[in-house]
This record gives structure tokens, sequence and C-alpha cells, in this order.
């Protein structure tokens, strides 16, 4: 930042390297005159009237101008503070010169991708719309079609399912980007949750030894239960993707003193170490084995924006050849309360 300090009438005491673009060219310490005389011409009218505001009210809010230095351009911001002596008296102004270059090209980039979220939320829904139709059809033919058309029905099916699961992979990917979620929030039985989805997972994977082990005190807590199902539901889907066929995937819940510790272990090839710290980066894929199984990289960055927007956390274990264990931690329901409650407080505050 460029600093340039006067005294209250206005003649410059100091001014560092960056405060003397402000000035004209050669002027020397120790700086001399006044500051209609040692100002730029064209910056005199923006620099006095920060001073003049700084003394008349004891501070200025940032003023945008362009300032041209040895490389061009640039766009900066003059705020300004009153200076006090030791004993409360006011001695003199600071005038500070701000970079606005960074934070303009921020203003610009989060309005770009304002428009880019607009426009992809109202692509998916012009999509969603005749999708959903040709899936509804699609499921009718499964069950009308002759035998010599089941296969090609099948596929139609999953191939429509497969744009569906794009669509909301793109969504997804829009609300991981902004780190947050809008939760629904009541009470759920966190053991009905559970075991439904493992019920439907050992269903839908013949090939997999599916088993599950719920501590019988797990009841309600209070979470978004569509959000909670996304969370499990993908966390079992990958532990089943990447584990070979005839392997085991188990299913853990256990009551801890002030959580609730829900674990999904898989019988995979694991996650090698440097690769642990980004799997729940977006779009991030692991090397070695787990990258040739096919997957949007958005799931397990949504896990994680999903658990932490309830107040909770997520972590992974695993070893190359051991398999991989995800663990997800979530409050009580009283003390999730609490913290719900401590947060829109702030949030009022």
């Amino acid at each position: 930042s460029g600093i340039l300090v006067l005294d209250l009438l206005g003649q410059p005491r100091f001014a560092n390297y960056l405060g003397r673009l402000l000035l004209r060219e050669g002027v020397e310490t120790p700086i001399d005159g006044d500051l209609k005389r040692l100002c730029r011409p064209d910056l005199f009218e923006v620099v006095n009237g920060v001073f003049q505001d700084v003394r008349r009210v004891g501070f200025c809010s940032p003023r945008p101008f362009e300032l041209y230095g040895g490389g061009g351009p640039i766009q900066v911001g003059l705020l300004g503070s009153l200076l006090r002596s030791s004993g409360g008296r006011p001695s003199g102004v600071v005038l500070i010169v701000e970079d606005q270059t960074a934070r303009s090209a921020l203003r610009e980039a989060e309005a770009k991708q304002q428009r880019t979220s607009a426009s992809l939320h109202v692509a998916a829904h012009e999509l969603r719309g005749p999708l959903t139709g040709v899936l509804g059809y699609a499921e009718l033919l499964q069950m009308m079609a002759p035998e010599n058309l089941v296969e090609r029905v099948d596929k139609l099916y999953r191939e429509a399912s497969r744009i569906r699961d794009m669509i909301t992979d793109m969504l997804d990917a829009d609300r991981v980007a902004d780190g947050h979620m809008d939760l629904d929030l009541k009470d759920i039985d966190l053991n009905e949750l559970l075991t439904d989805l493992y019920e439907r997972t050992k269903v839908s994977s013949p090939n997999h030894e599916v088993v599950k082990r719920i501590d019988p005190r797990l009841s309600t807590i209070k979470a978004d239960a569509g959000a909670l199902e996304r969370v499990f539901h993908n966390l079992l889907n990958n532990a089943v993707k990447y584990s070979p066929a005839g392997s085991r995937v188990e299913l853990h819940a256990e009551v801890m003193r002030t959580s609730v510790e829900v674990r999904v272990v898989d019988s995979g090839p694991g996650i090698d170490a440097e690769d642990l710290a980004h799997v729940f980066e977006p779009f991030y894929r692991p090397s070695g084995s787990r990258s040739s199984v096919a997957g949007s990289g958005i799931g397990l960055a949504l896990v994680k924006t999903m658990v932490e927007s309830h107040g909770g956390s997520v972590k992974l274990t695993s070893e190359v050849g051991q398999g991989s264990t995800f663990r997800v931690r979530l409050p009580h329901k009283a003390i999730q309360s609490q913290r719900l409650s401590i947060q829109r407080a702030r949030t009022i505050r």
C-alpha cells in the first residue's frame, strides 16, 4: 500500500515509495511545500477531497480512481484516517493507496460465477422435465416390452438415468463450489435410514457380501433426511464399486459420547498416501487402480459439504491393498441443536 502523511494544514510530511505516486515527479525527502504544489495536478481533486473529509469526520472510505505508474494504469482506492497524539488530540492525516485490481477481478469473477450458476440451474430445469417423461415411459416399457426388446429397453432406461445423474452432478458441483447447502432439518430415525440403505444395497449388489452392525442405541438426530441418504448411499455405492466381486462391504454405526459415528468399509485396492489429502476435492481422481473406475469426481466433495453442513465431519483411512474406511461423525440431537442455535444467533448479530 502507498502511504502519505500530512499535517493538519495539508502539508505532506512523509510518503513511502508507492505513496510518492500521488506526488509530482522529482519530489524528494524531506518533503517541503503545500499539498497543491506537490500533488500531481490530475490527482489533486481526489487527494484533497479525501484529506478534507478526514479532517471533517475523522475518516474516509476508499475512493476509486486510476493511478498511472511505470507499468500502466492501476485500479486503486484512496482512503484516509485521522492521526492523534498520545493525548488524543488530532495531529495529522494518513492517506493510504490500496491496489483495487485484485478486488475488481474477484468481483468480476464472482459475478461471472453467479451468471454461470443461474444459467446452469435454468438449463437443468429445462432438461429435467422431458427427461422425467422419458424415464417414466422407459419404466412402463420395461413392464410391457416383449422378451426380444427387454435388453434394449433396459439400456434406454440406464442411459436416461445416467443423463439424469449427470445433471444432478452438475448442480451438486455448483453447490460444492458455493461451500454450503440449504438443509431441511427434522428429527429423523438414523437407524431406520441406515437399515433401509443397507437392504437396498444388499439387493442391488448380489455379487458382494454386504453386512451391517448398527448400535441398538442409535435413534433420532436432527438432520436433513435427503442429504444424509445421499451421503451414505454415495459411500456404500463407492464401496461396492471399488470392491471386487465376492468381497465384503461393511456398514457400522456406533453411538459415541458426543456424536454418532457411521463407518463404511470396503475391500477395494486402497488409496495411496499422496492421494488421501485430496480425495474430498471436487473432480479429483486418484492414481492407481481406482482411477479406472468411472465417476464424476464430485461425490466425495458433496459428501464432505453435506456432512459439514450438519456440523459433522468425515475422515478417510486407507492403505494400498487393504481397503478403505470412511468415518462420518454427526453430533447428537441436543448438541447439534445447540450448535445450530449458536450459528443462527451469530447470523442475527
